[in-house]
């Protein structure tokens, strides 16, 4: 992971992704016997010293999987990378991990501790998205980036997903600032259109908390397990996965929900004005309120395209009544 961080190391998208790949580790201890093959294009830090606030929850979590990996708080907290490598070190599973970061200093960092870079066809080691690109043998594939997936990336790079479970299990960190913005709805969209059978957990944005970053998105993982896992293996890990979410949930005071993308649900809509939510199949042509944008540019609610000044209420792009003013 590279460029400025929103959000304070540590903090509840971390132990919410860190904790995942930590029981995906102990699930393949118990599983199989093979070397577990880690692919991580977005890097970040090798690891850092953690915040008061991020050590008291670790101390919390006692008796999870990533408690027992964690083991070197309040002195350090081990990146992804580093943390599946140490979660083989606890549970006895051989790793092979591969990186890169578009940011020199950080991969400069993560070849120095031993960590192999990614080198495959196709590759671009300044486009940590072109791993979706291309073919690779691994087991698991940690897609972690910034707040531009939701509105920029999503779109290219979610109906690739379920063509690489095929090969290996994908796990996507996502910062989502709005899910009711055009952006998140459509982001959920593609979801129930391309992830059927996907595993969705959510983290709404938290108050009163002093970590950086933790108010202000959601956080979520999407998880596509890999078709070559058993439904033993899958139904373990799911299990797995709820009930840590059950338990970070209550050291958060928060509700962490773990679901499965069903993709024959048809997605309603929010009006952008007042927020109301219009469930399937009453999607309302108009909604009189009169939804205009923060710079009073009006957006579909079909095609979320702006479609011009607040008396403008056609929109030229999808054919759509786009409100009432």
């Amino acid at each position: 992971m590279s460029g400025h961080l929103p959000y304070e190391i540590g903090n509840v998208g971390d132990l919410l992704k860190h904790g995942f790949l930590a029981e995906f580790v102990y699930s393949w201890h118990s599983h199989c016997s093979d070397p577990l093959v880690f692919l991580d294009p977005f890097g970040g830090l090798p690891s850092c010293k953690p915040a008061r606030t991020v050590v008291s929850r670790l101390l919390e979590l006692d008796g999870t999987a990533l408690r027992k990996v964690q083991s070197e708080i309040p002195e350090k907290y081990y990146g992804s990378s580093m943390l599946v490598r140490r979660a083989g070190e606890v549970f006895d599973v051989d790793t092979e991990i591969y990186v890169s970061d578009n940011n020199p200093s950080c991969l400069d960092q993560l070849l120095t501790a031993g960590l192999r870079t990614i080198e495959a066809e196709g590759f671009d080691k300044t486009d940590s998205y072109s791993i979706v690109n291309v073919r690779l043998s691994a087991d698991l594939l940690l897609m972690d980036p910034f707040q531009e997936f939701v509105p920029h990336k999503a779109r290219t790079v979610i109906p690739k997903l379920m063509l690489l479970s095929n090969r290996m299990t994908v796990i996507v960190f996502v910062l989502n600032l709005d899910p009711g913005n055009r952006y998140g709805q459509r982001y959920r969209e593609l979801l129930h259109q391309q992830c059927n059978g996907a595993w969705l957990a959510r983290c709404p944005p938290l108050s009163g908390t002093q970590v950086r970053g933790e108010s202000t998105y959601h956080i979520e993982l999407l998880i596509v397990p890999s078709a070559k896992l058993t439904e033993n293996t899958k139904t373990s890990l799911f299990s797995a996965f709820k009930d840590y979410c059950q338990k970070l949930g209550s050291v958060l005071g928060t509700e962490i929900s773990l679901e499965t993308i069903k993709g024959e649900v048809t997605v309603g809509r929010y009006c952008r004005g007042c927020g109301t939510y219009f469930p399937p199949p009453q999607h309302p042509k108009e909604c009189y309120c009169g939804p205009i944008g923060r710079n009073r540019r009006r957006f579909c609610e079909f095609c979320g395209k702006p479609v011009g000044p607040p008396n403008r209420i056609y929109c030229h792009h999808c054919k759509q009544v786009a409100g009432k003013p």
